[in-house]
C-alpha cells in the first residue's frame, strides 16, 4: 500500500454503529472501544482571555456505567514573562472528574528568555471521565494558572474552538 496515496488517493474508515451501548452488527470483529451518543460543538471566532470558565454546553448523557470521552481543540497563547504555566481543563457539573486519575487538563509552559511571549500554538486536550451519573451534565472548559505567576491566557485568537464529546463503554 502506498503510503502517500496523494490527492487523488481514496481513505477508507471504518466505522462501527453503536446505539445505547450494543453493537449494530456484532457478528463482525470489534476494532475499536465503543462509542455512542457522540455530540460536537464549534465557536468560530473566539476570542476568550482570562482565567475562568471559556463556554459550557448541556451534554445528556445516557448511561450511568459509561465513561464520557471529550476532546478539545483551539488556538492558544500566553501572553506574559517567562516561566509560566496555563492549563485548560474540563469540568463535570462545574467540577473536575469524580476520579480523580481521570481528570482531563492539558498544560502550556511557557519558558522564554523575551520579556514577553505572543506565539500562537493549537492545542488538543482529551481524554476519559469515569464516575459521571446519567442525566444533563454541564460540561465546562475553564482556564487556570498552574505555575504561582499571573498569566493572561487567549484561547482562540479569532479562530474556531472546537468541543466533542462521546460516551464510550468501558470493559
Amino acid at each position: 500500500m502506498d503510503p502517500d496515496p496523494g490527492v487523488n488517493g481514496v481513505s477508507r474508515i471504518v466505522v462501527e454503529e453503536v446505539r445505547l451501548g450494543k453493537p449494530q452488527f456484532a457478528d463482525q470483529p470489534q476494532v475499536a472501544q465503543q462509542v455512542f451518543n457522540l455530540r460536537h460543538w464549534n465557536w468560530y471566532n473566539l476570542d476568550f482571555t482570562g482565567l475562568s470558565e471559556i463556554e459550557s454546553m448541556i451534554y445528556p448523557k445516557m448511561s450511568f456505567d459509561s465513561g464520557l470521552r471529550v476532546s478539545m481543540t483551539a488556538t492558544v497563547m500566553t501572553s506574559q514573562a517567562r516561566a509560566v504555566c496555563t492549563k485548560w481543563e474540563f469540568r463535570f457539573d462545574r467540577q473536575l472528574c469524580p476520579v480523580s486519575t481521570h481528570v482531563v487538563h492539558g498544560v502550556r509552559n511557557t519558558n522564554s528568555y523575551q520579556t514577553t511571549t505572543q506565539h500562537l500554538f493549537p492545542i488538543t486536550v482529551s481524554g476519559i471521565c469515569t464516575g459521571l451519573p446519567a442525566g444533563n451534565l454541564v460540561l465546562s472548559i475553564h482556564t487556570s494558572s498552574c505555575g504561582g505567576s499571573p498569566v493572561d491566557a487567549v484561547t482562540g485568537w479569532q479562530t474556531s474552538f472546537f468541543v466533542s464529546a462521546e460516551e464510550v463503554v468501558l470493559p
